[in-house]
């Protein structure tokens, strides 16, 4: 989650909790040498615990879209109090301090909340005079909290770990410590009341500098990069990016909304930051100001306590009415809004130990209790298959409706099929990948199908496919006839899009002797006579998409023949279009009837 070559960078943001204190949590009661990236926040007041997988953002994106998450049944670990601050240095160990006065420190696996009664050991932490409103892990081993009263605490738990009585070491600072940050182990940083700043030694000895002035306001939250690097948010909508080992004041005014409530930097090229009123501000922090984006709502003024960034292009916020919000920061729509503590229990912190994997902590029954939930995101899951509506005719538009998709997908992938009459035996038509299919004379005579596949942050689901429409008709269209002497006049159109290149034969069934049509009747000439369909004219003509056109046909000599000796007959008029996977397909069939004209002979 940090970028490669940087010390590990703690992110904490919270509002009223403040005191300072370092720990090594250890549910096994081991001191573990693994390399950790810990994740710490704290906002406000606190409570109920909840781990969810922290949607990956699929490559598309993709056009935003987010997912949502499966949840098993909450399972309370606190039940004195709901859960504020909250620090995790991995996927399987977390530390919450809960909402009483004084502060209990809860360790448990996240992923395992049905334990939590026998392997999270709640610790009392008596001699913090107020309650704990940060905690920040530099390592995963070394955890440190600041308290309302300005005060700091390196702790070592055992096995199961207890504290004791560790002594406070005070922050030198009167006006309490709202959120800390820890990107060091000889390294933290503690951010007030009013908006100063206080670097300090989490191993000691008790800080002496006088607290720096750097935000207008209240700072309500920090996130470090590196030892060199932190971002503080707080009142007013500003934000301050600093050096923590010499801070200067150079506060920049990026949201005019609210208060910013949490921030979190994944990157030092990018932070994210939330308000009270359901904001989110994606900003590059730079030692010289900010280069910030316009303020994005995704919550619909719900206050947003928190969010956690696992990368540049994947947050989670948790608000203040149980809901999760998984969103893009780059992207200006798409989020998805899962109500995950429920409807009225307050979230208060949110941190990512993983890519794939986010813990949230919060309160229910009114504040009396911390519960944990654990959730893994889905990409999405489809109920009903891709419909098809449109015409299947030559020259025509098929449009795809998407199926019905769970899991709110934020995109979609097409793939549009060529199959033959039956519905089977299909390809992919190349570069057919968008939602609408202009139908050609290439599909006629065969059936179209259409694949769905939708995604969101999770990733990208399987495809699901439409049912065939009908077969695909020809496009061309008889119009009118009409016929005089050896001659017939066709009227044609072609409708739709696409052109029309069409085959027109007259045929007859009659009696031949040898290769010559018998211009009487087959049983007056009965010997070596045969029955055979013999061609009378034919013409090749090409109309052009949404045209009509005139054909004039002429009879052949063997049909001259005919007309001559039997002064009239009956042909077969029969058309077809090129195209499709017979090569040409039938558009029309009718009878024509020929009648030699009367000569006309003038009285002398």
């Amino acid at each position: 989650m940090r970028g490669a070559g940087e010390e590990t960078a703690e992110a904490s943001g919270g509002l009223r909790r403040a005191a300072s204190r370092v720990y090594a949590p250890r549910l096994d009661g081991s001191c573990s040498s693994e390399t950790a990236t810990p994740t710490s926040v704290s906002l406000r007041r606190r409570p109920a615990v909840i781990t969810l997988a922290a949607v990956a953002l699929a490559s598309l994106l993709l056009s935003a879209g987010v997912a949502s998450a499966d949840w098993s049944s909450a399972s309370t670990i606190d039940n004195s109090a709901g859960l504020f601050a909250l620090a995790c240095v991995s996927t399987t160990e977390c530390v919450a301090s809960d909402l009483a006065d004084p502060s209990d420190i809860v360790v448990y696996n996240p992923s395992s909340p049905g334990s939590a009664q026998v392997d999270t050991h709640i610790e009392d932490l008596a001699s913090s005079p107020l309650g704990i409103d940060a905690l920040a892990c530099s390592t995963a081993t070394q955890c440190t909290v600041v308290d309302d009263n300005g005060q700091w605490t390196t702790l070592g738990l055992g096995a199961p770990g207890d504290p004791g009585s560790p002594a406070y070491l005070s922050l030198n600072d009167s006006n309490g410590s709202f959120s800390a940050a820890c990107p060091g182990v000889n390294e933290c940083v503690a951010m007030d009341g009013v908006g100063d700043e206080q670097t300090f030694n989490p191993l000691g000895p008790a800080a002496t500098a006088a607290p720096v002035p750097l935000l207008p306001g209240a700072a309500n939250a920090v996130s470090c990069t590196s030892t060199i690097q932190c971002t503080a948010v707080g009142a007013g909508g500003y934000e301050d990016t600093f050096d923590p080992q010499s801070p200067s004041a150079d506060p920049q005014q990026i949201d005019t909304h609210g208060s910013l409530f949490s921030v979190d930097c994944p990157s030092r090229t990018f932070c994210d930051a939330v308000d009270n009123v359901g904001y989110q501000i994606a900003f590059a922090p730079t030692l010289f100001g900010a280069n910030a984006s316009a303020p994005v709502d995704i919550d619909g003024a719900t206050t947003l306590e928190s969010v956690a960034c696992p990368t540049s292009s994947q947050c989670v916020a948790a608000d203040d009415g149980g809901n999760i919000v998984t969103f893009d920061p780059s992207a200006s729509g798409g989020q998805l809004s899962s109500n995950v503590n429920g409807s009225g229990n307050k979230l208060f912190a949110v941190v990512c130990p993983a890519l794939m994997e986010c813990v949230a902590v919060g309160e229910q029954n009114g504040g009396n209790a911390g519960t944990s939930v654990v959730g893994y995101g889905s990409t999405p899951s489809a109920t009903s298959p891709p419909t098809i509506a449109g015409t299947a005719i030559a020259g025509g538009q098929l449009t795809e409706s998407h199926g019905n998709w769970a899991n709110q997908p934020g995109s979609y992938a097409y793939q549009w099929q060529s199959c033959d009459a039956s519905g089977n035996n299909c390809q992919a038509i190349a570069g057919a990948t968008g939602q609408t299919l202009n139908l050609t004379s290439a599909d006629i005579g065969g059936t179209i199908r259409v694949s769905e596949a939708a995604s969101n942050l999770i990733g990208a689901s399987s495809a699901l496919t439409s049912s065939a429409t009908s077969v695909v008709a020809p496009n061309a269209q008889l119009a009118a006839t009409q016929t005089h002497g050896k001659n017939a006049t066709l009227i044609l159109s072609c409708v739709g899009g696409s052109p029309c290149t069409l085959g027109v034969a007259l045929t007859v069934v009659e009696t031949l002797k040898g290769s010559t049509v018998i211009a009487v009747t087959a049983k007056a000439h009965k010997a070596h006579t045969h029955t055979e369909t013999v061609a009378v004219g034919s013409e090749n003509t090409t109309l052009a998409a949404e045209a009509s056109g005139r054909v004039t046909m002429t009879l052949n000599s063997a049909g001259a023949k005919l007309l001559a000796d039997r002064h009239s007959f009956t042909a077969t008029l029969t058309i077809t279009q090129q195209g499709g996977q017979s090569g040409m397909a039938a558009v029309a069939s009718t009878t024509l009837h020929f009648t030699k004209p009367k000569s006309h002979r003038h009285k002398k």
